[in-house]
């Protein structure tokens, strides 16, 4: 029986996202689904590279059931309100 892979998400997409994004990418078991930044154009860039969804805020992440890890890589006083929103 083949396993599902669990869904991802990245929330954050600055300098460190690569070295999120990479690891996610070559693990068999995971799925890159969505990309999340409030850069709409660098986002949509870094979407097509990964072929993957994006968005400009986390409402559409977190309607997906797909979605079971969400790597939150924005400064801290920002990550409060998605750690919320993600619990």
């Amino acid at each position: 029986m083949e396993q599902s892979k669990i869904g991802v998400a990245i929330v954050g997409c600055g300098i460190i996202s690569s070295n999120h994004i990479q690891p996610v990418m070559e693990m068999e078991q995971a799925e890159l689904l969505y990309l999340v930044d409030i850069d709409k154009d660098k986002v949509r860039q870094l979407a097509e590279q990964y072929q993957c969804h994006y968005c400009t805020d986390m409402e559409q992440v977190l309607q997906d059931d797909r979605v079971k890890v969400v790597h939150i890589l924005t400064p801290p006083l920002s990550s409060l309100s998605h750690d919320k929103k993600v619990q």
